[in-house]
């Protein structure tokens, strides 16, 4: 009998070691905010942006940045075909929101802690070498300092901007560019 608990538990201890390192899909959805209304806002904002053409066939992003200017949290979610420079920003993770991924960044002057009750981070678990061209694609296809005029121009008129009165208000203040009274 006790030979058999041993094998047992072999058997259990394996099959934990297996399955922990078995490859896990980045393909699981859940709420990457805490903010309901933020994740309504950016969920809705998905739902309306169409895949942006591209001569790589690149998946479009959804791209949500944080940033602090003169006291007020804004909030920027636009549709991009590569991450954010992280020289520019703290990119925090990406995960599936509506189908799409979405990357969440905050500015490099902001505290992540301040933060804890907005953004699940626990929740941005896909890794940039699943989404970010420059891991995916070969350099015959993609150049990094390559940019279609165009499609910036196109990308800089799709965005919402927010600002951010917690603990229950999210205020549009811009929309594709142009300013919201």
């Amino acid at each position: 009998m006790n030979s058999f608990c041993i094998f047992h538990s072999q058997c259990l201890i394996a099959l934990l070691i297996i399955g922990g390192c078995a490859e896990h899909s980045p393909q699981i959805e859940r709420p990457l905010f805490v903010y309901k209304e933020l994740q309504d806002s950016v969920e809705r904002f998905v739902s309306e942006i169409a895949p942006i053409d591209n001569p790589y066939g690149f998946p479009t992003l959804t791209l949500v940045s944080f940033d602090l200017i003169q006291g007020d949290t804004l909030i920027f979610i636009r549709p991009g075909l590569t991450p954010y420079v992280s020289e520019r920003d703290s990119v925090l993770g990406a995960n599936m929101l509506g189908g799409r991924i979405c990357e969440v960044a905050i500015s490099k002057t902001i505290q992540i802690n301040h933060f804890s009750d907005v953004i699940d981070e626990s929740a941005l678990m896909i890794p940039q070498c699943y989404y970010n061209p420059l891991f995916i694609t070969s350099t015959e296809n993609y150049e990094k300092s390559e940019c279609d005029y165009q499609t910036v121009l196109s990308l800089a008129r799709i965005s919402r901007v927010y600002v951010m009165c917690r603990p229950n208000h999210l205020r549009l203040i811009a929309k594709d560019g142009v300013s919201i009274h």
